[in-house]
């Protein structure tokens, strides 16, 4: 079976971890909603650089509740990783309008002011829920039941929501074939990054989510032609070396056993 049940009671993981896989749920919810919010409100790229201060609160809530220790060359890449992220997403409050921008040129409204602190809220949350998944990863859980939580609660959440608070609109067959496609991928990532979190540290782990600012650059450059900017590529061969350096790490502590860090 795909969720390796000899490993586990049964497809909801063990008893003892059934309460932090519901709060990952909860959580997760929580994270992915406060992520949504702060897209309807802010301008993407603020919204995009907020987000990714995830793996941060990641290492911090690591430290705090997991013992996990800080790698000198892991948090250099982290701080690299992020400050690449912002010079490739350009926020406004960073970067200063372009020529017709008007709309970077407003100031603030208090909506905007409200949906950072959202925004950070839900950057918090998925550093805590990273953390859970982490902390049931080292238990031998199945990386596939932190997946399965968050996705049996967030679902029926998310219709509620949608039936009480905003107007239902049945999408047509090519947005169908879009949503279903976006679903698999997601599901694949949140997979892929549940046994990550089993086999590395949550710091690590996470930090290596930055590298996907760095397909989604060259995906625009390469197949939607966009025109790449300078600061742009100077923000994505950071985060490749950032995530080389993260790599580097790894590969220096197989080779010096006597120094690496213990990890389960």
């Amino acid at each position: 079976s795909v969720l390796h049940r000899t490993q586990s009671e049964c497809f909801w993981g063990r008893r003892e971890n059934r309460a932090l896989l519901a709060s990952r749920g909860v959580i997760g919810f929580v994270a992915i909603s406060c992520f949504f919010h702060s897209i309807s409100e802010l301008p993407l790229k603020d919204a995009t650089v907020i987000n990714f201060t995830s793996p941060m609160f990641t290492a911090i809530i690591a430290r705090v509740f997991l013992g996990e220790p800080w790698g000198t060359q892991e948090i250099a890449a982290m701080m690299g990783s992020f400050i690449g992220v912002t010079c490739i997403a350009r926020p406004p409050f960073l970067f200063p309008p372009q020529p017709g921008d008007l709309a970077s040129a407003l100031p603030p409204s208090v909506a905007q002011s409200r949906a950072v602190v959202i925004g950070l809220v839900g950057a918090a949350c998925a550093g805590a829920t990273y953390t859970m998944v982490r902390a049931v990863g080292k238990s031998g859980e199945p990386p596939l039941v932190p997946v399965l939580w968050f996705s049996s609660m967030s679902t029926p959440a998310a219709a509620a929501f949608l039936f009480f608070f905003q107007k239902p609109v049945w999408p047509n067959v090519l947005e169908m074939l879009a949503m279903a496609t976006v679903g698999t991928a997601a599901f694949g990532g949140q997979a892929l990054l549940s046994r990550g979190l089993q086999l590395e540290r949550a710091a690590r782990a996470t930090s290596m989510q930055y590298v996907k600012v760095l397909f989604s650059y060259l995906i625009g450059v390469v197949i939607l032609h966009e025109t790449p900017t300078f600061v742009g590529t100077m923000g994505a061969l950071l985060i490749a070396a950032s995530a080389m350096l993260v790599m580097k790490e790894k590969v220096d502590q197989r080779a010096d056993p006597v120094g690496k860090i213990v990890e389960t």
